[in-house]
């Protein structure tokens, strides 16, 4: 009678770990999935990362000559502009 209750015992616990395995495997294809996402979510935000930084650098390039400029100079530039609006 023993014997007959352990290898009962032995087959559910084989069935038990069938089903336990399965759902790993089930829980270890959607982590696989989920850190498939979050790999193309980390190449977009280093793409746009890349983007942003190449567009700052390239405004601030753009701008810097107008930096460079003494606010005289910036007078003598606009003065046609200022002039015009004071005869109007």
């Amino acid at each position: 009678m023993m014997t007959t209750d352990n290898n009962s015992n032995c087959e559910f616990l084989e069935e038990d770990s069938i089903w336990s395995d399965l759902r790993a495997i089930r829980v270890i294809n959607g982590l696989q999935q989920e850190v498939q996402s979050l790999e193309v979510s980390v190449k977009r935000l280093q793409i746009f990362l890349v983007l942003s930084i190449l567009i700052l650098g390239g405004s601030i390039a753009a701008i810097s000559p107008l930096g460079a400029m003494t606010f005289n100079q910036l007078q003598q530039q606009f003065a046609p502009v200022n002039s015009w609006k004071t005869t109007q």
